[in-house]
This record gives structure tokens, C-alpha cells and sequence, in this order.
């Protein structure tokens, strides 16, 4: 099969040529080079969700909860899964997949994208989402490894953002005046059966209550998964804050700032190649390396030769 077939098969959803075309393209982002017109001239029609928070703040189970009524609405849903990868074996660890799972049907597609640890936001994970964007996906949610200050890169992909807090602990209320408090569109206090989970609604609203963003009045809502409680009007503030955005332009505002992040890591993501090839066949610059080792020259030198060689200026 050529890579037309391929890509005509995949943009049609189906699950199997998917996967296959997505794993083609991290394997060899320079294929975008001669067919990444075809999917980017289809992409852009999704609405895509960010959903950031801490480890344990119930992320993966609210997705869940949330794509379940979409499908019910008939929508279809991508999924990409931002993972941690371990330092060592460059595994990831995939336990929101297979939390998630159990809600996936023949509507719904999922991809787990590992996150090298230096990495908050992979260049694979847009290739990935805007793969899926143009199969005609209607919801693209983007689920993150955790939230902090470097986490807010969530930001610069999607159309709306929802921060999802767990009741009873100090480091989300942290988190949030770290940075979190800067992006989020819609707060979520997820697991609101917990008792105190008033409390931490009480401090979230200090925090963040009346802020306004770009003319949105950001709400702070209640809920539960395992209950079914909330779900619904998260659901429907996604839709709101989506109307909202179109009426007032801010959309096309947040297309490019996703667009020209897009470029700006798929760019550095082409420059780490580039660096890796030159540092195996370049001999002059194994010797160079051999002299840090051997205390004759610093790595800021070497780092300069090389940047002059992938600038022509050797």
C-alpha cells in the first residue's frame, strides 16, 4: 500500500490504518514534507480540549465520564494520551489508557504519546492531533502528564482548557497560583463526594473567583464521576466557552498560537535529528567531543561548531 492509500484510509477513522499512519509519521516526520498538505488542509474543524491537573486529581476518569455523553451526542472523540517516559527504558506509563478504554467504542479513538522527561508538550502529540482532526474527529481531548508551571505549554495547543483540582490537597491551590491559574477556561473540583471537597471549592473560588478571560467569565464546577454528578454542565460550559470563542474571534486567535507551536517543535524536533546524524558521521566533530573528554576544549564550544554546521557557516 502507497501512502495515499494509507492516508485515505486512515482519514476515514478507521482505528487499525490510524495507528498506522500516525506511528508511520513519528517514525519519519520528513514524510510531511510531501503529503502533510493533505492532512493539514482537512485539519481544523475539531474542538480541542486540553485537561490538565495534578497525578491522582481523577483526569483520566472524567474523561472517561465526558466522552461517554459526547458519544451519546453522537460525536466522535480523539483521545491523545500525553505520557511520562521513563529516562532510562524511554517506556511510558499507561495507566489512564487503560482506564479510558473501558469507555472506547467504535466512535472513539485513543493514542497514547510518551513525553521525553525534558519534554512537556512532544512534537509527536501534534502530528497526532491534527492526524485525527482531520479524520473528522469532532472532539479532540488532549490529557496531560500533570500540572506545574512548565505544564502550562497545554495552553498553546487547545481551544479550551479544563483544570481539574482534587479536594484536600494544598498542592493543587498551589499549583494553581504557580501558573495554572493563568490558562484554565473551565476549573473543575473532581471528586466532589469527598467531604472535603467544599472546603477546597471555598479556596479555588478565593483564588480564582470573578477572573475573566478574554471577556469569559472562567466558572469553577462541582463534580463527580464515579456518581455521574457534574458531568453534564462540564459538558455544557465546553460547549458555551466553544460558542464563545467563535463569536468573539478568539479562536482563530488560539488556531495560530497552535499552529505556529506546531512549527516551532516540529522545527526543533528536526534540528535534534539533524544534531544526532552530525555528532555519529561527522569526524571532526567526534573529535571534539573526544577533546571535552579530555578537558581540551567545552562543550559550549562544540555546541557552537555544530549549530555553524547546520547553518552552513563551517
Amino acid at each position: 500500500m502507497n501512502i495515499k492509500e494509507l492516508l485515505s484510509k486512515a482519514l476515514s477513522r478507521d482505528k487499525f490504518w490510524l495507528a498506522k499512519l500516525i506511528s508511520l509519521l513519528e517514525a519519519n516526520p520528513e514524510l510531511l514534507l510531501e503529503y502533510g498538505d493533505l492532512i493539514w488542509k482537512r485539519s481544523g474543524r475539531a474542538h480541542v480540549i486540553g485537561v490538565t491537573g495534578v497525578g491522582g486529581a481523577g483526569k483520566s476518569t472524567l474523561i472517561a465520564s465526558l466522552v461517554r455523553l459526547m458519544r451519546s451526542d453522537g460525536k466522535y472523540i480523539g483521545i491523545v494520551s500525553i505520557d511520562p517516559s521513563s529516562p532510562y527504558s524511554g517506556g511510558a506509563i499507561l495507566g489512564d489508557r487503560v482506564r479510558i478504554q473501558k469507555s472506547i467504542n467504535s466512535g472513539i479513538y485513543m493514542r497514547s504519546v510518551t513525553a521525553p522527561p525534558e519534554e512537556v508538550l512532544p512534537w509527536k502529540a501534534l502530528v497526532t492531533l491534527e492526524v485525527l482532526d482531520a479524520a473528522g474527529f469532532d472532539y479532540i481531548i488532549v490529557e496531560t502528564v500533570g500540572a506545574a508551571q512548565s505544564s502550562v505549554d497545554v495552553a498553546n495547543l487547545v481551544d479550551t482548557i479544563v483544570v481539574v483540582i482534587v479536594p484536600g490537597t494544598g498542592d493543587d491551590i498551589q499549583a494553581l497560583k504557580a501558573g495554572l491559574m493563568e490558562i484554565g477556561d473551565i476549573y473543575v473540583i473532581s471528586k466532589c463526594d469527598k467531604p472535603e471537597a467544599e472546603v477546597t471549592y471555598l479556596q479555588v473560588k478565593t483564588v480564582l473567583g470573578g477572573i475573566v478571560r478574554d471577556g469569559w467569565e472562567v466558572p469553577i464546577l462541582m463534580t463527580s464521576a464515579l456518581m455521574n454528578k457534574g458531568i453534564k454542565e462540564l459538558y455544557s460550559k465546553i460547549l458555551e466557552h466553544h460558542e464563545f470563542m467563535i463569536k468573539k474571534g478568539i479562536l482563530e486567535i488560539r488556531r495560530r498560537r497552535r499552529y505556529a507551536k506546531e512549527v516551532e517543535l516540529m522545527a526543533l524536533e528536526l534540528m535534534k535529528r539533524r544534531i544526532r546524524e552530525l555528532m555519529e558521521e561527522d569526524k571532526e566533530l567526534r573529535g571534539l567531543i573526544n577533546k571535552v573528554i579530555s578537558k581540551e576544549v567545552n562543550p559550549f564550544k562544540v555546541a557552537h561548531q555544530i549549530v555553524k554546521a547546520l547553518l552552513g557557516g563551517r
